[in-house]
């Protein structure tokens, strides 16, 4: 029987290839382009900003540890600690960008702090991708980390370099510690722990914000294996040792500025005050608003503190009985990104008061890493249970929202005009704000606004740190020197122990040709500070007002054994040599000057001087015709009176 063979037909899903989704895990790598390339655009603005008086002029301008850039600089750099801080790492960083640039280029260090930045972005996908089996989460979180204004600060401001540096180290040393949590218990799985171990000590050196890592190591093993062991405590041990270490000498190092907010908030108010910052960072995250550089601690009259402050609590309630309402699997999401906030954010909740700030906007940095976490997986859930186009569209929305804001805020850091007049718009008696405008202002020649500022600080708080000398200074340059006397006067009462007060009241002193008194104030500015560079120059320059050479002279001695390189105070010692009529030391000093500065006119007309006194005109000829050829046309007289005879 013949059968019929029917001809075979080709399987069409074999033959169609199915085509990849754009969104699909495989374009990661393209994803992770995007983001950072719209979190450059956003945060391109800020490249073009410079300093400002808000630190930048501590950790930079003032910062004699990264003017240099050798071996002992370094070592003192990670040997010692700056203006109640200890992060060697972060100061290292300024370091080499000084020994490039100087202070010249503004641009570079806000480059730098964009760069980290976007590397920290990165970084952040990477760890949520360790922790989640759901592709979009990480996606989301690194756009909310991205984009977010409350990070503006941090990367905006040349001196928040710590926060991108240590966020740098300390997410490198977490995505390691991930990984070791999830190897294998053969020998190769503590290569992971070691180098993360070397990264948490780095994020340590750059700041110390970095001991809760630890804790948030620990957090992440129970999140990946929902349990912890005693080889897990075992492993974090090393990691908890050092986080003591760091913190121990975190609490030495800013013994000066931890505050005592006992003094204004007794008993149930203070409990308020750190309920507040709890709650401030959980509801800025969901509704970023009202942004300064400075959020001052309330006015407290006694009676009641603001509002907000007992909604804090109320919404801390909901936050936690939420826990407890939500399914088993969102209880385990939920409270491990609450914790992973709650931990990183446990330092900076006014438990110990550090500064003039109840809350800043920077501390947000790495604590909302946890909330954009659960942020991120509910609104997943929202996708998949509404309508998608207006979820995505709503959420589209949100992120424009946080990128146009963050835009915006970049460019209030041009400054510290722009910084202190945007903070002084949102809050006209913040007293950081009157000041730092101040100096600003006197800085940039605006002393009668400079003065209207410091006068309406001093209104409010006239025990504000420095607020008479800052206002004794306005003055000075606008050469009402009595006004300065009076403000020093009032200051040197405050803080009598202040040698730079009685140095500027000196100043003042000696420009009212008192001169006896302006010596008697540089002398008790040694006395306070036998090193005060400043003093023994304004001394020399009175005694030598009342003839005093010996004693003015001895005041350069000292100040040139100190500088040798200086041909300016070799200069001055010549010229007092000469009004002593010590001819013969006044050359010597002169041609040190030229030696060091072969391009300086007034040593060779000084020279000229000292010559002539000792009778040797041809010489003296000589080196004023240097000094003519050099530019200086105001030895064409000499020339005339005593050489083309």
């Amino acid at each position: 029987m013949k059968q019929n063979k029917s001809k075979p037909t080709p399987d069409k899903t074999k033959s169609v290839s199915k085509k990849k989704s754009f969104f699909s895990p495989e374009n990661y790598k393209i994803h992770l382009v995007i983001i950072v390339i719209l979190t450059a655009i956003v945060f391109s603005n800020s490249i073009n900003n410079g300093f400002t008086n808000w630190d930048d002029d501590i950790y930079l301008k003032d910062n004699d540890h990264i003017k240099t850039l050798d071996a002992k600089a370094v070592k003192d750099i990670f040997t010692t600690h700056y203006f109640g801080n200890y992060h060697p790492l972060t100061t290292l960083f300024y370091a080499v960008e000084y020994h490039f640039f100087k202070l010249d280029s503004p641009w570079v260090f806000h480059l730098n702090n964009l760069i980290f930045h976007l590397l920290n972005t990165v970084l952040v996908f990477v760890f949520i991708r360790l922790l989640t089996k759901r592709y979009e989460v990480p996606l989301i979180v690194a756009m909310l980390f991205a984009l977010h204004p409350m990070h503006v600060e941090s990367v905006a401001w040349i001196s928040e370099r710590k926060d991108v540096l240590y966020t740098f180290f300390f997410l490198l040393s977490l995505i390691q510690y991930v990984k070791h949590i999830k190897s294998s218990s053969s020998s190769s799985g503590y290569k992971p722990l070691v180098l993360s171990f070397v990264f948490f000590t780095a994020a340590l050196l750059s700041k110390s914000a970095a001991v809760t890592l630890p804790l948030t190591a620990l957090l992440c093993v129970y999140f990946i294996k929902k349990k912890i062991t005693v080889r897990d405590v075992l492993h974090s041990l090393p990691f908890f040792l050092l986080s003591l270490v760091f913190g121990i000498i975190a609490i030495k190092t800013q013994e000066g500025a931890i505050g005592d907010l006992s003094k204004m908030y007794h008993g149930f108010n203070r409990v308020l005050i750190v309920f507040y910052a709890i709650y401030f960072y959980i509801i800025r995250f969901i509704a970023p608003y009202n942004f300064t550089p400075l959020h001052a601690l309330p006015k407290f009259d006694g009676a009641m503190l603001p509002l907000e402050y007992y909604i804090a609590p109320v919404i801390l309630i909901l936050v936690i009985v939420l826990f407890f309402v939500l399914k088993k699997e969102w209880r385990h999401l939920y409270g491990f990104s609450m914790l992973f906030y709650l931990i990183n954010v446990l330092l900076i909740i006014q438990i110990i008061s550090l500064g003039q700030a109840i809350v800043s906007e920077r501390y947000a940095y790495v604590p909302y890493i946890g909330l954009s976490f659960i942020g991120a997986h509910a609104y997943m859930y929202l996708y998949d249970k509404f309508n998608r186009s207006w979820v995505l569209i709503l959420g589209v929305l949100y992120l424009i929202f946080l990128g146009v804001s963050s835009h915006r805020l970049n460019a209030i850091w041009k400054d510290s005009g722009t910084l202190w007049t945007y903070a002084l718009d949102k809050n006209p008696d913040l007293e950081a704000g009157l000041n730092n405008l101040g100096l600003h202002m006197s800085e940039t020649g605006k002393n009668p606004e400079a003065y209207k500022l410091f006068t309406r600080l001093i209104e409010i708080n006239p025990e504000y740190e420095d607020v008479y000398n800052n206002r004794a200074t306005a003055c000075f340059k606008m050469k009402d020197y009595e006004c300065v006397i009076r403000d020093l006067n009032i200051s040197i009462e405050q803080k009598p122990y202040k040698p730079k007060l009685y140095n500027n009241r000196g100043l003042a002193k000696y420009h009212l040709k008192r001169f006896q008194e302006a010596i008697a104030d540089f002398n008790k500015a040694i006395e306070l500070d036998s090193t005060y560079n400043d003093a023994y120059n304004n001394r020399s320059n009175a005694l030598s007002e009342v003839n005093d050479f010996a004693g003015a002279i001895k005041d350069l001695n000292y100040l040139i054994a100190q500088n040798p390189g200086n041909a300016d105070l070799y200069n001055l010692r010549g010229i007092l040599y000469g009004k002593a009529a010590d001819y013969s030391m006044a050359l010597k000093d002169f041609e040190q000057t030229i030696l060091i500065k072969p391009g300086m006119t007034e040593a060779y007309t000084n020279k000229g001087f000292a010559l002539l006194n000792l009778g040797r005109i041809a010489d003296a000829c000589s080196s004023w015709q240097k000094a003519l050829e050099l530019g200086n046309q105001q030895v064409s007289d000499l020339l005339n009176q005593f050489c083309r005879k």
